[in-house]
């Protein structure tokens, strides 16, 4: 599973991305929330343990730290960001609820104000592009929201969206077990860099080692140690692609105990070794931000 990091830290950034013709992401989990609008053709969520269709003018809303994966079996063109929590203007559910469903569909001229803002380019002035690029490709926009036109109509749009989730979809509680994972990931994030186990975090939880331990187990897939090395291998990757620091200096930032045990762990969940990852991603190639 990935942490995606850059979906974890608020900016004046925000980025959302068009998926073109094929659109396949592995179990992952953010901080932020996250909308995706198919435009056409259909993809399959899992969220979770369960699993959705969505068809063309479907709409997902996936809660934050919730844990899920995309995968088209044909073609299809779609919308997805993960956007900054100040951009819903306080309209999004409480934290121990989510939707009974994450599929939902809006009116037509909520869903025709979201795709003049965002299909049709009106926010940044840039529409959907497809060049004949083949499968898995990906057009990225960035929009700098420091502009408070920008940031109302970013709102506007996107409260809209959310709004017809929160109407037409009912609110349940959150699982117990999904509950301990969002206090348990949001702790990760806040704390990956500091000398933790999974003792110490059940204890800063209020669970015991044992429950914190199933809990992860049943609902990720996971245990502690990858949780924890997930969130640091992600913090590393982000200094291997911006900074010129040697392999032991970004394992030691990242929370590493030594080099040696940074580079192990790294292979193992990336197939490769921290050197053969930095050749492929050097800072030169960093696009953070950039169109």
């Amino acid at each position: 599973m990935r942490i995606q990091a850059n979906n974890m830290i608020e900016s004046n950034i925000f980025q959302y991305n068009y998926q073109i013709r094929r659109f396949n992401l592995s179990q992952h989990l953010h901080r932020f929330p996250e909308l995706l609008y198919v435009m056409d053709g259909s993809v399959r969520l899992r969220l979770g343990d369960e699993y959705y269709m969505l068809s063309a003018g479907d709409f997902i809303f996936i809660h934050p730290m919730q844990i899920h994966e995309y995968y088209t079996f044909a073609s299809c063109n779609c919308v997805v960001s993960a956007f900054p929590t100040s951009l819903a203007g306080g309209v999004l559910p409480p934290a121990d609820k989510v939707g009974e469903t994450p599929v939902f569909r809006c009116s037509p001229s909520v869903e025709q104000y979201f795709r003049a803002t965002f299909v049709d380019g009106e926010i940044d002035g840039i529409g959907m592009r497809d060049d004949g690029r083949i499968p898995f490709s990906v057009d990225r926009h960035y929009v700098d929201y420091s502009d408070p036109a920008v940031r109302c109509r970013l709102q506007s749009c996107l409260m809209a969206v959310i709004g017809e989730y929160l109407r037409t979809v009912p609110m349940i509680n959150c699982s117990r077990d999904e509950n301990v994972m969002v206090k348990l990931f949001s702790y990760l994030h806040d704390h990956y860099l500091e000398d933790i186990s999974l003792s110490s975090a059940a204890a800063a939880l209020g669970y015991s080692a044992n429950y914190l331990s199933h809990s992860i187990r049943k609902t990720s897939s996971m245990n502690f140690p990858m949780a924890l090395a997930s969130f640091r291998l992600e913090h590393a990757k982000e200094l291997m692609q911006t900074t010129d620091e040697s392999n032991l200096n970004i394992a030691l930032a990242s929370g590493f105990g030594s080099e040696r045990s940074f580079q192990r762990i790294f292979d193992r969940f990336y197939g490769c070794t921290p050197t053969e990852y930095r050749r492929r991603f050097s800072p030169s190639e960093n696009r953070t931000g950039k169109r």
